[in-house]
């Protein structure tokens, strides 16, 4: 028995480093894919050095300012001491090759819990697919967020109600998205009262359904006290509770779920996915789903509860994911996880055993035609692992320099005082200059809802000025209604900088290849 354990635990951590190294390499690029990275290496040197942050008045004109949280506490906890020992920039991509590097040996874990046969092979084929390895390499807290997602997963198939309770507690101090694991305990919940109620047969025969069948396992009940007192405490235990509520109406409801991007420029990946890009980019992931939902309705007598939660959970993400895009990277292990649970399942049903014996008589009748086909198939599915880790290193390779915008935020540095407040073109600008220059304060970063938010009307403003639409009183607007002593342009905002250029009470001060920066007279 020992020997078993060694062996399982030996084989985890080689998941493990070979996925480190795999990861490492796609960040190997010197450059952040995401501007959120230096937000983030920024948050961890900040937290480090003067504890939680509880206010935040680096973004002036936003929500943010009187009721900032941070909602990524635990990721941030996380990245500290790659932060502290490393560059901070370098380290981020360290921490987060490690944390994708655990979740991929998390997921592993969760299909052999679940007796999946080649977990293995699920798990390449997970690491193969290109807009979720793009996804969880980013400098961002999806790759915790799957991680306790997946072992909440667990705790609800297995109905581990102390391990969701704490699982779910984490998941609020580490992710806005923390509704996600309530979600999936709902679905499993209403999966399992079905699969109780539901005689199931074939999709050839009806299915009878049998509301007064007595339930034979526990109550759900537990299942669903323990993820909400979980979550409850996450929100109450915490210490940004009660400013946290007013936050998440916005982060959850207005932003992620209502999404302004009808009205104002919000992150790219709040845009929706073409179905046809997303079934293109999917791969091999969406071979095999599409595979394994047949196998699933062949043979519905072999599947449980826990696949067909799980073909719903996918369907779900789907769904959302064909809203904002940013959800690919939950939809695709969802979908390999059902799959290979859905196709383990369906291995030994009557029905696959009689497409087994057809297949082995076509073999044994058409060898070199099958030998071919095995091949194509071989081939096929290397081209597409290859095509897609190629794929994402190039994607990861394009980004912003890590040095971006570091001179002329401490040319602002040496030359202004303490919170004087820097109007700068881009909301996406703000990281770099926060990373760079915590010394004064911005107008808008994050996402742009915090402004929208805090006034409309001064956002429009803002937008019109930026965009050199708006060139009546410059200096007023500037100096008056956003209070700024500096201007910052990136250097795609020339029509901004051909108006201050020439406006005597802009002086440009500092100029280089990425940005300039105006003192105001």
């Amino acid at each position: 028995m020992a020997n078993i354990i060694k062996k399982y635990k030996i084989n985890f951590l080689i998941i493990f480093f070979i996925a480190f190294a795999f990861f490492s390499f796609l960040q190997s690029a010197p450059v952040m894919p995401d501007p959120d990275g230096f937000y983030h290496a920024k948050t961890a040197l900040l937290i480090s050095e003067r504890g939680i942050i509880r206010d935040f008045p680096f973004l002036q004109f936003t929500t943010l300012k009187d009721n900032y949280i941070d909602h990524h506490l635990l990721y941030h906890l996380i990245l500290i001491p790659f932060v502290k020992f490393f560059n901070p920039l370098v380290g981020v991509k360290l921490a987060q090759s490690a944390l994708a590097a655990i979740f991929i040996t998390v997921f592993c874990w969760f299909l052999k819990k679940e007796k999946v046969k080649l977990p293995l092979l699920w798990t390449i084929v997970l690491m193969a697919n290109s807009p979720f390895i793009f996804r969880i390499s980013l400098i961002k807290a999806n790759a915790i967020s799957l991680i306790l997602l997946f072992i909440g997963l667990y705790a609800i198939f297995y109905r581990k109600y102390w391990l969701l309770l704490i699982i779910s507690y984490l998941y609020v101090l580490s992710y806005g998205g923390w509704p996600l694991i309530l979600i999936c305990a709902l679905i499993f919940i209403i999966s399992d009262w079905l699969f109780q109620k539901i005689e199931l047969k074939t999709v050839w025969r009806k299915m009878k359904i049998n509301l007064l069948r007595i339930n034979r396992k526990q109550p759900n009940i537990k299942l669903l006290f323990s993820c909400s007192a979980g979550l409850l405490l996450g929100l109450v235990v915490n210490p940004y509770f009660t400013k946290n509520l007013k936050f998440y109406w916005e982060q959850i409801i207005q932003i992620g779920i209502i999404n302004y991007q009808d009205k104002i420029g919000v992150g790219g990946e709040w845009y929706p996915y073409e179905p046809l890009e997303l079934l293109a980019s999917s791969g091999l992931a969406a071979i095999f789903f599409l595979i394994a939902a047949a196998i699933f309705f062949i043979s519905l007598k072999k599947q449980s509860e826990k696949s067909l939660s799980l073909l719903v959970m996918t369907l779900f993400f789907l769904t959302i994911t064909l809203k904002s895009r940013r959800y690919v990277e939950y939809l695709i292990p969802f979908a390999i996880a059902f799959s290979a649970i859905a196709a383990t399942r369906g291995l030994n049903s009557k029905n696959l055993k009689e497409f087994y014996f057809l297949l082995r008589n076509f073999y044994r009748k058409k060898t070199k035609c099958a030998i071919a086909l095995i091949i194509f198939f071989m081939s096929s599915g290397a081209f597409l692992i290859i095509r897609d880790a190629y794929k994402t290193k190039q994607e990861l390779s394009v980004g912003s320099d890590l040095n971006l915008y570091k001179n002329a935020s401490e040319y602002i540095k040496e030359n202004s005082s303490n919170g004087d407040i820097i109007f700068h073109a881009d909301w996406d600008d703000f990281p770099a200059l926060f990373y760079y220059n915590s010394k004064n304060y911005y107008l808008v970063g994050l996402d742009p809802t915090f402004m929208y938010n805090y006034d409309a009307d001064l956002y429009e403003e803002w937008v019109g000025i930026t965009t050199g639409k708006d060139v009546g009183d410059l200096y007023n607007k500037i100096t008056e209604n956003f209070s700024a002593k500096f201007v910052f342009l990136d250097n795609e905002h020339s029509a901004l900088n051909n108006h201050l250029f020439i406006n005597p009470n802009f002086q440009l001060a500092y100029s280089d290849d990425k940005a300039k920066v105006y003192e105001i007279k």
